[in-house]
């Protein structure tokens, strides 16, 4: 335990500290696994996901930062070499051989939710015991992380368009049809939703592709 300018009593100090530990911890894994997503990234989006991820990135270092030094502030030490954020991460591993735009962007926004989780518990602390800069400065993440989820990673027309996109690609649909059976046998409501979601796109701009494609 260092001096600190806190007028928080110490054990106050080191609850607050153990949990902002806890959150640096996976905001150094969740940085990470953003610029994996910002490097892999392959698909009709990349041009838009591609500095979007990197940016996500830079922002998420920032974070990290704030948090270190508030733990500074309250007068203990930061901790996140590599070895220690791969023993205690609370974040699912990121699998590395991802490289599809729509497939980033639901395993980031499961990382960033169960990062906000983490940070959430870190602000309970934080307003338990009256520690109110540590509370505002979670507050001001946490904010910034549900307007991602909100706008970014859940943007339907970003979504849509992917969906139009793959569909242009392959002109299959017989092919889509048949995946769609399959996941009707196999009751799995989500896939027949997307599924039936591609094939309306493709009935809907079917004389574009026809002109298009030439058929």
């Amino acid at each position: 335990m260092k001096n600190t300018p806190s007028h928080l009593p110490e054990k106050a100090r080191k609850s607050i500290c153990e949990a902002l530990r806890a959150v640096l911890v996976d905001g150094l894994d969740l940085y990470t696994q953003l610029k994996v997503a910002h490097w892999n990234i392959k698909g009709p989006q990349f041009a838009a996901l591609h500095p979007l991820f990197d940016q996500f990135a830079t922002d998420q270092a920032a974070n990290n930062d704030e948090v270190a030094e508030r733990i500074l502030t309250l007068g203990y030490l930061a901790v996140g070499t590599a070895r220690h954020v791969a023993r205690k991460s609370r974040l699912p591993d990121y699998p590395q051989d991802v490289t599809k735009d729509l497939d980033h962007v639901a395993l980031l926004a499961e990382r960033i939710g169960a990062h906000l989780e983490g940070l959430r518990a870190a602000r309970d602390v934080a307003k338990r015991l009256d520690d109110e800069d540590t509370f505002d400065l979670l507050t001001g993440m946490v904010e910034a992380f549900e307007k991602i989820c909100a706008e970014r990673l859940t943007d339907e027309d970003l979504v849509r368009r992917c969906k139009i996109d793959a569909v242009v690609r392959l002109a299959d649909l017989d092919g889509v049809h048949a995946a769609r059976e399959v996941a009707l046998q196999q009751k799995d409501d989500d896939t027949v939703s997307v599924l039936t979601d591609i094939v309306t796109e493709f009935e809907k701009h079917a004389w574009f592709l026809h002109a298009t494609l030439g058929g």
